[in-house]
């Protein structure tokens, strides 16, 4: 397969570089499905109060053929908020914004592809490895309290390659079930609750640091409607 037959490396960003609050990354897959477009990384905030923000780190398929042609010449009109890089698929850095309109595309299809990977077993026997976060902020009588799913009651429970910024002073969690919704769908997943020990709007979470010339860290601030 030729490399102009391969999806380009796009990452989009909103916000400022040193204040994210979206971020989308997409590539080709490894061989044979090379020339099929894959979502690297996302985080996404909750479309409305009691939603979940979405924040994913592991290679995901679903794009389809469309998006994965369109995904080859992913240059066209941006729009004020939004950034973006584009390389080739041989690694040359593509010249003008990446398309916001694809952006808005590829940001469906992902959303479509983590409430997949969601439904997946693994996802709720092995939450630490199923590259999801998903996150909602809401609030008990006295206190915001944050969920944070997948989770479950083990040795670590964080860990995972999604790092979240709950400062130096974390709190205890308990830990249950509960009904989580993504690209419109809901899943029943485990759950972490953290009762914070602060009034907060937003949370920090950094994922893994790739390549991208020209890009910011991914340090992404997540918001809740």
């Amino acid at each position: 397969m030729s490399a102009d037959a391969a999806p380009a490396t796009v990452a989009w960003w909103e916000g400022e570089d040193d204040h994210v609050t979206a971020w989308l990354t997409v590539r080709a897959g490894s061989p044979p499905l090379a020339d099929e477009a894959w979502l690297v990384q996302f985080a996404v905030p909750a479309p409305e109060p009691g939603g979940w923000a979405v924040v994913s780190a592991v290679p995901l398929g679903g794009f389809g053929h469309e998006l994965s042609v369109r995904l080859r010449d992913p240059i066209g009109a941006g729009r004020p908020g939004l950034s973006s890089v584009a390389f080739a698929a041989g690694g040359e850095p593509l010249d003008g914004e990446a398309s916001a309109a694809l952006y808005d595309e590829c940001r469906e299809a992902a959303l479509a592809s983590v409430a997949e990977r969601a439904r997946d077993e693994i996802v709720a026997r092995e939450p630490r490895r199923s590259g999801l976060m998903l996150l909602r902020l809401g609030r008990d009588t006295d206190a915001p309290v944050l969920d944070l799913a997948p989770a479950i009651d083990e040795p670590a429970w964080l860990g995972r390659p999604i790092d979240l910024d709950l400062g130096t002073d974390v709190p205890d969690a308990t830990f249950g079930s509960e009904s989580v919704t993504v690209g419109g769908g809901a899943v029943a997943l485990p759950c972490a609750h953290l009762r914070l020990m602060r009034e907060a709007d937003s949370v920090r979470v950094a994922l893994p640091k790739l390549h991208l010339p020209g890009a910011p860290a991914p340090l992404v601030h997540l918001t809740f409607g």
